[in-house]
């Protein structure tokens, strides 16, 4: 499998449970449009495609474990060459809309 570091798995967390405005443990594409709006695209917006996407249950919703491995495919297409500096380019994305989503709430 491809090794996730902790730091982007808990940023990932984090965002999982900002975006998710009610709290019931999954995304719904009405919680991700808030997200980039309340962000004014701080969080970017996701497309009907990559919802169904990252969907892959097919159940409407996105769960912690669908988004986690959207990360990880995400990690995977990664040049092999430059994967530390693009892990790095991510890490600093995901802090960015972190701290983006923090400061709509």
């Amino acid at each position: 499998g491809t090794f996730v570091p902790e730091s982007v798995s808990g940023l990932c967390n984090s965002l999982f449970q900002l975006v998710d405005a009610n709290h019931d443990g999954h995304w719904t594409m009405g919680e991700l449009s808030q997200a980039s709006e309340r962000t004014k695209g701080g969080f970017p917006k996701v497309t009907d495609e990559a919802f169904r996407a990252m969907d892959t249950d097919h159940n409407g919703t996105i769960e912690p474990a669908e988004y986690a491995l959207s990360v990880t495919q995400a990690i995977q297409r990664l040049p092999e060459a430059n994967r530390e500096a693009a892990l790095a380019q991510l890490k600093t994305a995901l802090t960015w809309m972190k701290e983006a989503l923090q400061s709509s709430l």
